[in-house]
């Protein structure tokens, strides 16, 4: 077992909550700055206000550090909307993952797994686990329901149909920063989709 696959605790001295906290926030904070592969725990240690040594203390190296961080980005991840129709759900969940891309700490961060990830791909696996599967498993729930209530396909794809519609969430929401790269709204980019998710006998 890797390293980035398990966050084993060290013996010896008691957890310090308040400052396992300040580490990992400012390990986030360096991550979505600077990426994976100029990640430092020098860096992290400098940010936080904490010694190298106690970094050390509490987290065997760089990536024991980074795993433990990462699970950090689920502590306000979003429930899933329990009103409206599937679409008008998925709408609103997609519009959060597309706005996330350049201003929250995940989606900056997946910004560079993305450009990293081939170079790491335990990294990129762990992201996947980490952060990525809950909320994936939140689009598959909303996709679930709009094939039971018959707003779908019964024989959709849900797998593929999530891929199909956080792909151009991620695009448009890298551009959505630049005035001269003008991306259709969330909602047209889930019109286009959702027609080919519809029931062939629909109307």
């Amino acid at each position: 077992m890797s390293q980035l696959e398990t966050v084993t605790r060290p013996r010896g001295r008691p957890r310090d909550p308040q400052l396992e906290h300040d580490v990992v926030t400012s390990a986030l904070e360096h991550l979505a700055d600077v990426g994976f592969m100029r990640f430092s725990v020098e860096s992290v240690a400098a940010m936080s206000g904490v010694s190298k040594a106690a970094i050390y203390r509490r987290f065997a190296g760089r990536d024991e550090l980074i795993t433990a961080s990462l699970a950090r980005l689920n502590d306000d991840l979003h429930a899933v909307p329990q009103s409206g129709s599937a679409h008008e759900r998925l709408s609103v969940m997609l519009g959060r993952i597309r706005s996330g891309i350049s201003s929250s700490l995940t989606g900056r961060i997946m910004m560079h797994v993305v450009g990293e990830g081939q170079r790491q791909p335990e990294l990129t696996e762990v992201f996947f686990q980490q952060v990525l599967k809950p909320r994936r498993s939140r689009i598959i729930e909303v996709l679930n329901d709009g094939i039971r209530d018959g707003e779908f396909a019964a024989d959709l794809n849900v797998d593929t149909t999530v891929a199909v519609l956080v792909g151009p969430m991620i695009y448009s929401g890298m551009w959505d920063v630049s005035v001269s790269a003008r991306q259709p709204d969330t909602e047209s980019i889930l019109a286009v989709i959702l027609a080919g998710l519809a029931p062939a006998n629909r109307s």
